[in-house]
């Protein structure tokens, strides 16, 4: 098995695999809530952002066959969408 190293919400490095053929995952919603009043895009960087933009690293590296991805209703679906 090929490992790739990710952080966690705590800080913390953990083993990720880099051959997996299904990627199941969910980005920060933080910054598309309902109740933030400082929204950001995707492209600002912000908590969202940045954690949709690792998940994107990774599948752009190892092309994984199938993804699912999950987050709130107000998460900009048709950018996120256009970026696969």
């Amino acid at each position: 098995i090929t490992y790739v190293f990710s952080v966690t919400a705590y800080g913390s490095r953990q083993k990720v695999p880099g051959n997996a053929d299904i990627v199941i995952a969910g980005f920060s919603c933080v910054d598309f809530s309902a109740l933030n009043n400082r929204k950001k895009k995707l492209s600002e960087k912000g908590e969202s952002g940045v954690t949709f933009y690792g998940i994107r690293s990774y599948i752009e590296k190892y092309r994984p066959p199938l993804i699912i991805l999950e987050n709130v209703k107000n998460a900009p679906w048709k950018i996120v969408a256009e970026k696969y």
